[in-house]
């Protein structure tokens, strides 16, 4: 509870749609996940975004994610709430590698008030705070820190 309620403030007035995370997330992230729900629906693999200048690729693009089950878990539902559902996915991707970088600093040998303010540092610090835009660098950061984790 910690950990997950200052991000909730943090990022309260996105979370009650408000206000959305601007630039990236609406404008790159969202067409290329509803080129990925649009192929879904279709029952079609997603090789091809066809909208964006001569069309890009889906499937080879990383920022896609399409084999990333919680990707697939956002665009499944289909177009509508489509970045809303991002939005959350890139939040709790935040909240997961807060919660590990806690867990982290703990093993390393921290008391709970110094590794609990590890993590808050972690989630509300300067990449998940003035970058939230960068979807596929929210979801890399749990798996970041996780490989930090198995190096102690």
């Amino acid at each position: 509870m910690g950990l997950l309620l200052p991000l909730l403030v943090f990022h309260w007035r996105v979370l009650r749609q408000e206000a959305i995370i601007p630039w990236d997330m609406p404008g790159h992230h969202l067409p290329l996940a509803s080129a990925f729900a649009d192929a879904l629906r279709e029952g079609v693999l997603p090789l091809w975004e066809p909208y964006a200048y001569c069309g890009r690729p889906l499937l080879a693009n990383p920022q896609v994610m399409t084999f990333y089950p919680p990707m697939l878990a956002c665009v499944l539902p289909g177009r509508e709430g489509l970045l809303y559902r991002l939005e959350w996915m890139g939040l709790l991707h935040v909240f997961f590698a807060a919660w590990l970088a806690f867990r982290l600093a703990r093993r390393l040998g921290l008391e709970t008030a110094p590794a609990l303010l590890t993590g808050l540092m972690f989630e509300l610090g300067a990449l998940p705070a003035s970058q939230a835009q960068h979807l596929s660098a929210l979801c890399g950061m749990p798996w970041i820190v996780l490989a930090w984790t198995g190096l102690f």
